[in-house]
């Protein structure tokens, strides 16, 4: 899951909802500490749980400055396997972040002569729900 701002709401609910414990990786991003405080607590609940394997926190105005995009390509070698093993990438927030995410996606296949990106959005392994 990648979202960032309020583009993390429905993922909250689909956590929660995660009964059978299936691995799921949150990737927000917000511009600032305090946006993502009102979150933390339920997430970091999630995460005992067990309803969240992992959460991948960027901050765009503070700390390192980067943005889900970049954590994404960080992390590049985790999302293809996740894609290769038929695990499905949901995006909601803003359609800037769409687009850079959508790019970074192309170059993390592009590693790999198999995977096609256009060919995981048809199979509806890549979901997208952006504004």
């Amino acid at each position: 899951m990648v979202s960032n701002g309020t583009g993390i709401a429905p993922f909250l609910g689909m956590i929660s909802e995660n009964r059978r414990k299936l691995p799921v990786e949150l990737y927000c991003g917000f511009r600032n500490r305090s946006s993502f405080t009102l979150y933390e607590p339920f997430l970091k609940d999630q995460l005992k749980k067990g309803t969240l394997s992992g959460l991948h926190l960027v901050l765009s105005r503070e700390e390192e400055k980067e943005y889900v995009s970049h954590r994404l390509l960080k992390n590049s070698d985790a999302v293809l396997q996740t894609l290769k093993e038929g695990g499905i990438l949901m995006l909601c927030g803003s359609l800037s972040m769409q687009n850079d995410v959508m790019k970074v996606l192309e170059d993390i296949c592009a590693t790999e002569s198999n995977v096609k990106l256009t060919e995981l959005v048809e199979q509806g392994k890549v979901l997208t729900d952006c504004y």
